[in-house]
């Protein structure tokens, strides 16, 4: 118990390891990607989200082979439209498939389908694409460093409050009591 505080304390001082945002992992896997010539599959995003990623993707990184899926709103409650997006993506046979719907919504999708999908990897990335394109506004460099992102989202966009408030107090938390449990 000891040690867990020990490691959660230099966690929280950012004297351990350094942040990875999700957009800053997602350009440097579609880096990896062009470099090593993988196929990246970009599924989901609101609108063209998707479409306008992959576009923003090939500007930046020009050999990269990229394809896409808006995914509709319907999937995960529609087997025709689940089944029609995971033919595409297997006739595609990505090394890196990227999924980004809300929340839950993304990680379940994700876990009801991995067992069909031909795939390298699979990574729900929530609003990553939106942020990519830079439609959301950027944090400060320094809150990124410090781990503090999240608070900069709640105070943009305060209806993320509750969600994120689970995210990093809560689930946390539960971590912690689990912990001692052992």
């Amino acid at each position: 118990m000891v040690e867990g505080l020990r490691v959660g304390g230099e966690i929280l001082a950012g004297t351990v390891g350094e942040t990875v945002t999700g957009v800053f992992l997602f350009e440097e896997l579609l880096k990896l990607a062009e470099k090593r010539g993988w196929k990246v599959f970009l599924l989901g995003g609101w609108g063209n989200v998707s479409l306008r990623t992959a576009t923003l993707a090939l500007e930046r990184f020009p050999e990269l082979r990229v394809s896409y899926d808006r995914g509709e709103d319907q999937v995960g409650t529609d087997r025709t439209t689940d089944d029609r997006v995971v033919k595409k993506i297997n006739a595609d046979k990505p090394d890196l498939l990227f999924v980004a719907y809300n929340p839950v919504k993304q990680e379940k999708w994700i876990a009801s389908h991995l067992s069909q999908l031909k795939v390298g990897v699979v990574m729900g990335v929530g609003g990553t694409f939106n942020e990519y394109l830079g439609d959301f506004m950027q944090s400060p460099v320094w809150m990124e460093r410090i781990g503090l992102k999240w608070l900069w989202r709640v105070m943009v966009e305060p209806k993320r409050a509750g969600r994120i408030f689970r995210a990093v107090v809560v689930f946390p938390w539960l971590v912690f009591v689990r912990s001692l449990r052992k």
